[in-house]
């Protein structure tokens, strides 16, 4: 986490991107973001001062609640990270799944997770496009489930929903079609590195 020590750099790099892209979306990750919470302060007054504010987000595994409040929080979940989710009022809690879960599987947890929003990433097959599109066939059969989008393409599955009062999102095979499919279909993104340094995910 040395790099963070450089934060007027960062600062800078992120008013020159604001510059060229005001209507960016900014996510703010780690590291952990919890460790910093006037740094991320900073940032997210540059974002609001010097874009057209259309979204910003912190991804934590919510080390500190000084952040809550300040951007959407995509709180990281699993068997080794469980903060309070009450600290972060409005959150979506955010976990990885196996590639045979099930949607039974999915509704107890977010039946049993005081959250109203969630998403889902697969826990492997991250590298491969021969997916098993068992769960999203569960999803489309299941007449308590209220789907927003669906989509299969050739290097990954999207699919968003709505049940029982809860929101949540399913991705499976984004990072195999980033770096395959150009970016045609991807996500695109300008990322500032803690130093300052600015690059692009993108070809």
């Amino acid at each position: 986490m040395e790099g963070f020590c450089r934060k007027e750099e960062q600062l800078s790099a992120l008013k020159e991107v604001l510059k060229e892209h005001p209507a960016a979306r900014l996510t703010i990750t780690g590291g952990e973001p919890g460790l910093y919470p006037d740094h991320i302060r900073q940032l997210l007054e540059v974002y609001s001062s010097q874009s057209d504010k259309v979204f910003a987000s912190i991804n934590t595994s919510g080390y500190n609640p000084a952040i809550a409040g300040l951007a959407h929080i995509n709180l990281s979940v699993n068997d080794y990270v469980k903060p309070d989710i009450s600290k972060f009022p409005g959150c979506t809690v955010q976990t990885m799944i196996r590639d045979d879960a099930r949607l039974d599987e999915l509704k107890q947890f977010m039946l049993h997770t005081n959250a109203q929003h969630f998403s889902f990433r697969y826990m492997s097959r991250m590298e491969k496009f021969d997916y098993d599109v068992s769960l999203f066939n569960e999803l489309r059969l299941d007449r308590e489930v209220q789907i927003g989008t669906f989509r299969i393409g050739d290097f990954f599955t999207y699919v968003t929903f709505d049940w029982n009062g809860r929101h949540a999102r399913i991705t499976l095979g984004d990072m195999y079609q980033q770096t395959n499919n150009d970016y045609r279909d991807g996500y695109s993104n300008i990322i500032i590195h803690p130093d300052g340094r600015i690059a692009i995910n993108w070809k």
